[in-house]
């Protein structure tokens, strides 16, 4: 099944990351139209030191010989930076490969050549084809493990004998042996460890593909193996050579103690310096390496004690921490929200309280009404009605004589004021 080139309804991102796509599907579907689409024809390839410019080379040296093994190529950490209105754009990713012979990845004990690079890339817009293209591809070689004589053509098969591969898809092209040379010269820059044997060819490695390394995810595990190590000797000549026991002269040492206790240290420094090629530990260098060794295998102070790597334990401690930042995070978030919270409660609760207490008190005044209405008072005939009402009318009738006379009364006091004044001045 031929793969399309185009995809309906991609961003310009994905669009963009197609190109990547489409390139490694071409190496591992042989499919020579994908191959042209992803790259422009003046495209310049760097790898492992060596720079082809154009399409047309890099399908000669390259393509026609990788297209022929069983192969899948896997790309993460895909980061995509669009510049120049959108006509162009850098690319990073990281890319895992795994190469076998033609017809023998599905054997178990199939030769495989696994490695990791990264690229880093600019890709452009193609107005013609309506496609991004890789024109600029540089290929960083990280790590390798395996068997780089995958990379030569041979009909040799996975268990040595020569026989018809399973299935071939194109036949060998005759300039894939620059392939294998470019391995071949860069083999010294794949080891993990920088050992005696890294110039020799793999069949007279003594960690050749065939045997597979002790692998140990981290420094600590090979602290750990060399502790248990020098503990368990340290056991061994204390058990023999008592500590009580060898107070003997002046400068209180046992000589044969301290020899033994020298070869025995040696020994162990040695193991595991020829165990070097035969270990494999993620991202460790050879210097990393002896400064590993040389904290085992030296003299004075207190030796650190490692216990084996508890997974519950680490579950647990992660499960706390997250528990932990949760907690946190609640209380940050009632920090921010609970002072708001308790006013505004508050108040609802104030208001709620003085509404129910004006209901109640107008209920409450209303049944009072209503009660009061209901009463009978009980008043009976005032006694000397009559003679009050009498006297009432009577009084009212002298007020109004006394208001009608008082102008006139005024005006005579007025007068014997003003003759008072008029004897006395005589």
């Amino acid at each position: 099944m031929a793969l399309p080139a185009h995809l309906p309804g991609m961003t310009t991102r994905d669009a963009i990351i197609d190109a990547f796509y489409r390139c490694v599907n071409a190496y591992d579907y042989a499919d020579d139209t994908l191959f042209e689409s992803s790259l422009t024809p003046n495209l310049t390839i760097t790898m492992l030191g060596q720079t082809m410019h154009g399409r047309d080379e890099i399908r000669k040296h390259n393509y026609d010989f990788v297209k022929t093994l069983d192969t899948t190529h896997f790309l993460s950490n895909i980061r995509v930076q669009i510049k120049e209105g959108e006509k162009e754009a850098e690319v990073t990713c990281n890319a895992v490969a795994y190469h076998y012979r033609p017809g023998t990845g599905s054997l178990p004990d199939a030769k495989t050549l696994v490695s990791g690079a990264l690229y880093d890339c600019l890709v452009v817009w193609d107005e013609g084809e309506g496609l991004w293209k890789i024109r600029e591809w540089e290929f960083k070689l990280m790590w390798r493990e395996g068997d780089g004589s995958v990379m030569q053509p041979s009909e040799v098969g996975a268990s040595g004998d020569h026989h018809k591969p399973m299935f071939t898809r194109t036949k060998t092209n005759p300039h894939t042996k620059d392939i294998y040379k470019i391995v071949q010269n860069n083999e010294q820059n794949m080891s993990i460890f920088d050992t005696d044997t890294a110039g020799l060819p793999d069949s007279h490695r003594a960690t050749d593909s065939a045997h597979r390394k002790i692998e140990l995810q981290q420094p600590a595990d090979l602290t750990y193996l060399i502790a248990n190590l020098s503990r368990s000797a340290r056991e061994k000549l204390d058990k023999h050579f008592p500590p009580s026991a060898s107070q003997q002269g002046v400068s209180g040492e046992d000589a044969m103690r301290k020899r033994v206790e020298d070869l025995v240290s040696n020994y162990i420094t040695n193991t595991f310096a020829l165990a070097k090629p035969n270990l494999s530990i993620n991202g460790l260098s050879s210097t990393e390496m002896e400064t590993e060794l040389a904290r085992a295998g030296g003299e004075g102070g207190e030796e650190e004690e490692l216990a084996p790597f508890d997974s519950k334990l680490a579950q647990r401690l992660q499960a706390l921490a997250a528990q932990i930042e949760a907690q946190t995070l609640q209380l940050a978030n009632l920090r921010r929200t609970a002072p708001g919270e308790t006013a505004r409660k508050w108040e609802e609760g104030f208001v709620g309280r003085g509404r129910e207490w004006e209901e109640r008190f107008a209920v409450e005044g209303r049944g009072r009404m209503e009660l009061a209405r209901g009463v009978d008072v009980g008043v009976s005939e005032v006694k000397r009605q009559e003679e009050v009402e009498r006297s009432w009318r009577d009084g009212e009738e002298r007020l109004g004589v006394l208001k009608t006379g008082m102008g006139s009364t005024v005006a005579r006091l007025e007068k014997a004021k003003m003759a008072v004044e008029v004897a006395e001045e005589k």
